[in-house]
């Protein structure tokens, strides 16, 4: 007997939702992802609440994959489903596509919706919402104006096009909130000033997360499953994917009880939370010690997950020296009115930073080490980190001094790089009443120039014994490390620009 493999995926699911600067449009546009996968499909199916757990496989960040057991009730959801939510949303691209399979196929099929859903991406997508060029417009956007709101501080409402004023709305829900803080009445910024409790001087931080091998995870399942019968096909694939979901969620509560529950206003929010992908909003001092909890626990977390895995599906996840999934993360620290999808593009750049050294210094068939990597943002654009790292942290003579110390690992390092630990240890040091910070300020200033220059410097820091036993205790007894690069260079590298940037944020918010 046949059945029907549905694949949903809302695409660009990035560009969507940081196509704007206003926290709440860009909170309400996650949260109106999550309720398509959640609420608003089961709705669509209209099975019942049995029927619908048995056959839902994923349904989170954007993507749904459901086994409709009928033809006709699968015509029924793709022919209405997406209508419905382009009419509500018109600017979302969704994708979706289905794969009848026969009784034993299900390894099979799952491979195939992923490559049918590949190319209905990257089928050009039709304009939903047109109109005559003499219709009133939305100021922000350009787009049809569809209702006037009311802005926070403004006495006049402002008209917003369909899009916005449903993102708007969606932000009362609060799914995305539950799944961080574990309260759904608990109320989070909608304002980015609220996040950075409206000070001037004070510094956002944009958090990614990702995790490490994912795909070699999933292989493996449909590598090992060709033979298997649909029921333990299906078994395996929800309790991994789903597992993974929980783990996520389970991570980023951890990560907010440790270090955000006290904090007055709760000055986080979250942008995604699912899978194994999560992007968070939140004051910068904040940013490294949530990271770095984060980061910890969800490694922790999966490492249990497929202990529990490999001991039910033993024949399917054989892989014993990779029992967990690791992540990298990138933090892009900026101030509260900088354009938001610049920030966010930045996060992800730092986040492939830290997967892509963390592969270099992967050892053997082991996993991938976590780490993270980060960038505070000084300049009115930002282009990719590479471009960075040549115009920003290329310091030296010959340019053979790099100013970007990361990635920081967490637990041991490699050598000549630092934990994250280390990094957070360095950061209380440095702001001690004693810390010679004008001298090491005044070193790197003169480490662009002249490094012969910036070496008498720092000769001259050394004279006073107070200054000798700081800079050990800081770990610059040998201020330069020498590490062989990605791409097989070797440059110095020094880890006091890091410090010294990550201090002025903290410094901001006292």
């Amino acid at each position: 007997m046949a059945k029907y493999l549905y694949g949903l995926s809302i695409k660009g699911i990035q560009s969507f939702i940081f196509q704007t600067n206003k926290l709440k449009e860009i909170a309400g546009a996650s949260e109106w992802i999550e309720s398509v996968c959640q609420e608003e499909f089961q709705a669509a199916v209209g099975t019942t609440p049995e029927t619908y757990k048995k056959n839902i496989l994923q349904a989170a960040a954007g993507n749904i994959k459901y086994i409709f057991d009928d033809r006709k009730t699968c015509q029924t959801v793709v022919c209405t489903f997406v209508k419905k939510l382009k009419t509500k949303i018109p600017d979302a691209n969704i994708v979706q596509a289905v794969i009848e399979y026969e009784e034993g196929k299900l390894a099979s099929a799952l491979q195939q919706i992923n490559a049918r859903l590949e190319e209905q991406r990257n089928r050009v997508s039709i304009p939903h919402a047109t109109s005559l060029m003499i219709s009133k417009r939305s100021q922000r956007t350009g787009k049809v104006a569809y209702k006037p709101v009311t802005e926070t501080g403004e006495k006049k409402p402002v008209w917003v096009d369909r899009t916005q004023y449903q993102l708007r709305a969606s932000i009362k829900t609060t799914s995305l909130s539950k799944k961080l803080t574990g309260n759904e009445n608990l109320k989070l910024p909608t304002d980015f000033e609220q996040i950075a409790l409206g000070q001037e001087k004070s510094w956002l931080a944009v958090v990614h997360a990702d995790g490490n091998d994912m795909g070699a995870k999933f292989r493996e399942l449909f590598n090992n499953t060709e033979k298997k019968s649909d029921e333990q096909v299906k078994k395996a694939y929800k309790e991994l994917s789903m597992g993974l979901g929980e783990k996520t969620e389970a991570a980023a509560q951890a990560a907010f009880n440790k270090h955000i529950s006290e904090e007055k206003g709760h000055p986080i929010r979250p942008i995604i939370i699912g899978g194994d992908d999560v992007t968070f909003v939140m004051r910068g001092d904040l940013a490294l010690d949530f990271t770095r909890t984060y980061l910890q626990e969800f490694a922790e977390g999966t490492k249990i997950l497929f202990q529990e895995l490999r001991g039910k599906y033993s024949d399917i996840f054989k892989n014993k020296e990779n029992d967990s999934i690791t992540a990298c993360a990138g933090i892009a620290y900026v101030k509260s009115h900088y354009p938001f999808h610049y920030a966010a593009n930045l996060a992800e750049e730092l986040t492939k930073e830290a997967k892509k050294m963390a592969e270099v210094e992967r050892k053997g068939d082991q996993a991938k080490q976590s780490c993270l990597v980060f960038h505070k943002v000084q300049s009115s654009f930002v282009e990719d980190y590479d471009a960075i790292v040549k115009k920003e942290l290329t310091a030296g003579t010959d340019g053979n001094i790099r100013l970007n110390f990361g990635p920081y690992f967490i637990g041991n390092a490699p050598a000549n790089y630092a934990s994250a630990e280390q990094l957070s240890e360095w950061l209380k040091i440095i702001h001690e009443k004693d810390a010679p910070l004008g001298s090491l300020r005044n070193w790197l200033t003169e480490l662009y120039q002249n490094e012969d220059v910036a070496n008498h410097l720092w000769d001259r820091m050394l004279r006073l014994s107070k200054n000798r036993d700081y800079v050990a205790r800081l770990g610059l007894d040998n201020h330069y490390k020498q590490r062989h690069n990605a791409d097989g260079t070797t440059y110095s590298h020094t880890h006091i620009f890091d410090v010294i940037s990550l201090a002025s944020i903290h410094q901001a918010e006292k």
